[in-house]
């Protein structure tokens, strides 16, 4: 059975060789008899059956006969190509395109040569040109659109996308054109036509996930996140949690951006760009522990992360773990020593922590490093000197006392402890006419404040 297969595909093969061989001969003869067009059709029927040999020798006799014709241009184009001689292949189809420079379909046959060869500035080129001839032609523009958008070059692929979309609407024009337009930041254009696309794709998940992103990139969180609350969560893709993630942010619905950001984690690569974001949330929700456990990942992964080692310091101060607060303030000062917060909290732990003159050491150096800027830092200013003003106090340096609690008074005026202090350090100080007036300032504050009425008493000004 097996032996008379094989000799039936054997007479197969021959008998179709011998047709070809016929075939070939007998074109031979036309051109001979100058019956080009005859000879011209065969050699078109041998190429379209794989007899690419006897094609190509009959489409040269042709040619040499005289018989230049753009079919045959174009048949010795096709015949290179097949067998990959590209610059011959060229070389004719261009032949054929120079006899007829309106030939659509040749003009995409070169077109797509160009293409397949990655010759995409030249592959451009012809399908602009077929839009020259004919500016509906929506084939061309779909093309040339996506040899731009390969490329990168939103701004061109979306004129050439378009002109697509107002022929033909297809939703893969919808697409690209819409990501072309995130990509250039013209995010109102990308949300009109992701609406205008599901309008005409209602059902399309791809396309209303767009719109989610669309809407993103607008600003328009609630709508975005609308549709991804929606949405099974298990059809989000990472980037879209993120997005639903900051949006949720954004709207203050803090436990729905938790939930949002917890799913990322399984994508390590992207969490570990956002680790912080949920570490805040975290944090700005007295989620303390929590927040530890992320600003500690992410030391471990960027030990010089400032920031982290700042927040961190905050989630241990919260706990009251002072002395871990402590470390964490210090190493972010190492860091960066210009921000006042952790100047200003380290001073705080160390107060916590009984280590009086180191807050008052850390107090004088957050003055310092909010020179020029007090306007800014006018609470921490305030609260430095107030403690800078009670350590001189207690230490008996009543000029430097008052010094410091003036400064203290004027940014905070109506701050009790600052005035006490202030009068007592005037008192002390000898300052009597000023002692009185701030004394009985401090009775207008406080009636039964025990502290004023005693100095006016010793001063015989009450």
């Amino acid at each position: 059975m097996k032996s008379k297969l094989i000799t039936m595909v054997l007479l197969a093969f021959f008998s179709i060789q011998l047709i070809a061989q016929s075939n070939y001969d007998r074109a031979l003869k036309y051109i001979e008899e100058n019956k080009y067009d005859e000879a011209f059709q065969i050699a078109k029927q041998l190429f379209d059956t794989d007899s690419i040999s006897e094609s190509l020798k009959l489409a040269i006799a042709l040619r040499e006969s005289g018989y230049l014709t753009t079919p045959l241009y174009e048949l010795l184009g096709d015949i290179y190509a097949d067998q990959t001689v590209k610059e011959l292949a060229l070389e004719n189809y261009l032949s054929a395109e120079n006899k007829d420079s309106t030939n659509i379909a040749l003009k995409f046959k070169i077109a797509d040569f160009y293409f397949e060869n990655k010759e995409y500035k030249d592959a451009a080129n012809e399908y602009l040109k077929v839009i020259q001839i004919d500016s509906s032609n929506v084939e061309a523009y779909k093309k040339i659109s996506n040899i731009f958008y390969a490329a990168k070059m939103y701004a061109d692929a979306s004129i050439y996308l378009q002109k697509a979309i107002s022929l033909s609407g297809e939703k893969q024009l919808y697409l690209e054109f819409i990501k072309s337009n995130i990509q250039l930041n013209n995010y109102s254009t990308a949300l009109e036509y992701s609406k205008q696309a599901l309008r005409k794709y209602p059902q399309d998940e791809i396309l209303l996930m767009d719109l989610a992103e669309c809407y993103y990139f607008n600003s328009e969180y609630d709508s975005c996140l609308a549709i991804y609350l929606k949405t099974d969560v298990t059809h989000l893709k990472s980037p879209e949690l993120f997005k639903a993630a900051k949006s949720a942010q954004q709207l203050n619905k803090d436990t729905t951006a938790i939930y949002y950001y917890n799913k990322i984690k399984a994508d390590s690569a992207l969490f570990t760009k956002f680790r912080l974001d949920l570490a805040n949330l975290y944090f700005k929700n007295n989620m303390y522990d929590e927040a530890e456990q992320l600003y500690l990942e992410e030391i471990l992964v960027n030990p010089n992360n400032e920031f982290a080692h700042r927040f961190l310091g905050f989630s241990y101060f919260q706990k009251k773990q002072y002395l871990y607060a402590k470390d964490e303030f210090k190493t972010a000062l190492v860091l960066n020593d210009t921000n006042v917060d952790s100047y200003f909290w380290l001073a705080q732990s160390y107060k916590c922590l009984d280590s009086v003159n180191a807050a008052a050491k850390t107090f004088e150096d957050l003055l310092e490093a909010t020179k020029g800027n007090s306007e800014k830092y006018s609470n921490q200013i305030s609260e430095a000197c107030g403690f800078l003003g009670y350590v001189s106090y207690n230490n008996k340096n009543y000029p430097s006392a008052i010094s410091y609690l003036r400064r203290a008074v004027a940014i905070s005026p109506n701050v009790l402890t600052f005035n006490v202090l202030l009068a007592s350090s005037l008192h002390s100080n000898g300052n009597v006419d000023d002692a009185i007036k701030v004394y009985k300032k401090i009775l207008l504050m406080d009636p039964n404040n025990e502290v004023a009425k005693k100095g006016l008493r010793m001063l015989s000004a009450d």
